[in-house]
């Protein structure tokens, strides 16, 4: 590593010669780089951060490697990860997706059926009549059978508008059409430039965006290391050890939250987020008293995993938490490299399933609840039945630590939780058995799975169970007998709570609308 020089005057290097601020990693450290970020370990053990650039000399494995990228200025940045996933990471002109993922037999059948889209099965796969992404196609016969959809993965291609993408793609873009007639007819405007994040709305697909800087990084750490707050409370609260928070690059920051109107400082973590190139892209910054205040910064970045700078090239198996408490609580008492989603049990965006194409054995350590279970059950459709494991830390009853950090804390044989973690079960196969907790939990917890309540309306919950997601109310009667104020009763209700509304009114005019809405709201004040 004697080729590499660290650019940044924040990283203390007591082993490093300095000339000018350039200071020369001395031989015997390890190295991995995060993004504009470099993370080095000297010979002592201590945690070194900077920014990294060398020259090219053609035989190191920064400018050999493939994932190196250039910036531009006739030098190359170590990716730190330059094999972790070079077969699963798609070109421009490429479809990404995954090889452990499958479709379960006819079900790109049955979704076609299901948009009343007409298809015929081919050598290769299904071709469809009329694609629903073309511009008109006026049911002339060249125009059609153009789409052609791959029965195992999802994929498709249009060869006549070359709409493309995969399966998540296809299903949802088909779901947002929402109009059979259109669907059947092709309606054109379709733009590859937005996925659909099946578990969690749609995302932009991100181009280059700001990075957390070495100096910035370096500064967080260092504020956690100096605070007897912070390191009190994961020490003696979460039960983490100092040399795993500095193993998972975690920091501290005061950082300004609005509370009731006013912007508060708050003390907070921070939990850098690596890409599959190694980069700091992000980081989520979460205030230690008030887990309500935390958020992803910088906003509009790229998605990353929290901990995967910490998983070595050669791993093969893999945990996955939904929480960072819980990858460092499960990597401190396991051994195995474990990291976390970025936003929780209900969402996996696609844009991270590259980073985890290379394991062959995937543990999914979600909360032992009802939200835990149903999240990870849909992380198996996404990352590939065949190498996802659930480990239960309750054991299969409804008592005893919700997650792995409380594991941790309660002193849990978390060793043996892992070596009990079973296979993902086959959605299309159900036993018993396999609902019992589920079950158990809704008979023992009827507020909690019904839905979200209405404060105002008691009366209309024991009928409606609540606002549930996945469900469609249809509210008819004859004119005048009120419709609207119920409607509007029930959206002023739902919004109180952070629930939004898309209201279209076909009957009175917009102005009218939120007076009447304002109207009812002073009621309820």
């Amino acid at each position: 590593m004697s080729g590499h020089r660290v650019l940044s005057s924040a990283v203390r290097m007591s082993m490093a010669v300095s000339v000018r601020g350039v200071a020369t990693i001395p031989s015997g450290s390890r190295v991995a780089a995060v993004g504009g970020a470099f993370r080095s370990q000297d010979s002592r053990g201590k945690t070194l951060w900077g920014n990294t650039v060398h020259s090219h000399s053609g035989s190191c494995r920064c400018c050999s490697s493939t994932s190196s990228s250039s910036n531009g200025d006739g030098v190359k940045a170590s990716t730190g990860y330059n094999e972790m996933a070079e077969s699963a990471k798609p070109g421009a002109d490429e479809i990404y997706t995954s090889r452990h993922f499958e479709l379960q037999p006819g079900e790109v059948h049955d979704l076609l059926r299901r948009h009343d889209i007409e298809f015929r099965d081919s050598s290769d796969g299904i071709s469809v009549k009329n694609c629903p992404f073309c511009h008109p196609i006026n049911n002339k016969r060249e125009n059609q059978w153009k789409l052609s959809i791959n029965t195992a993965k999802g994929i498709f291609m249009c060869h006549r508008c070359s709409a493309k993408g995969g399966w998540w793609t296809l299903r949802n873009k088909l779901y947002s059409l929402g109009n059979n007639e259109t669907a059947s007819q092709g309606n054109g405007g379709f733009s590859m430039g937005i996925e659909i994040n099946p578990l969690g709305g749609s995302y932009q697909r991100r181009g280059e965006s700001a990075k957390i800087t070495a100096e910035e990084q370096e500064k967080w750490v260092n504020v956690l290391s100096e605070s007897a707050g912070l390191q009190h409370y994961m020490q003696q609260v979460r039960g983490l050890k100092p040399e795993v928070l500095e193993t998972y690059g975690v920091g501290g920051v005061n950082f300004p939250f609005m509370t009731d109107g006013r912007r508060i400082q708050k003390l907070c973590f921070t939990f850098p987020m690596i890409d599959e190139s190694g980069s700091i892209v992000r980081a989520k910054i979460r205030s230690m008293e008030d887990k309500s205040s935390q958020l992803l910064y910088p906003k509009g970045g790229k998605w990353g995993l929290f901990g995967l700078h910490t998983v070595p090239e050669s791993a093969k198996e893999i945990i996955l938490t939904e929480g960072e408490f819980d990858a460092m609580a499960a990597y401190q008492a396991t051994g195995v490299p474990a990291v976390s989603l970025p936003n929780g049990a209900n969402s996996l965006p696609v844009e991270l399933l590259p980073s985890l194409e290379r394991f062959e054995k995937i543990y999914l350590w979600m909360d032992d609840d009802h939200v835990g279970r149903e999240g990870a059950q849909a992380f198996v459709k996404k990352l590939g039945i065949r190498r996802c494991y659930l480990v239960k830390t309750r054991g299969g009853t409804d008592v005893g630590p919700k997650d792995a950090n409380d594991a941790l804390r309660e002193g849990v044989d978390m060793k043996a939780l892992l070596e009990k973690a079973g296979p993902a079960p086959n959605h299309a196969i159900v036993q018993f058995r396999d609902m019992i907790l589920e079950i158990y939990d809704e008979v023992k917890n009827p507020k909690r799975v019904a839905g979200l309540q209405f404060d105002s309306l008691k009366g209309l919950n024991n009928t409606l169970k609540g606002h549930r997601r996945g469900e469609l109310t249809v509210v008819s009667g004859h004119t005048g007998v009120g419709k609207t104020t119920l409607m509007g009763q029930m959206s002023l209700d739902l919004c109180m709570k952070g629930v939004r509304t898309l209201w279209g009114s076909f009957e009175i005019n917009n102005v009218r609308l939120a007076k009447t809405l304002l109207g009812q709201f002073y009621y309820m004040k």
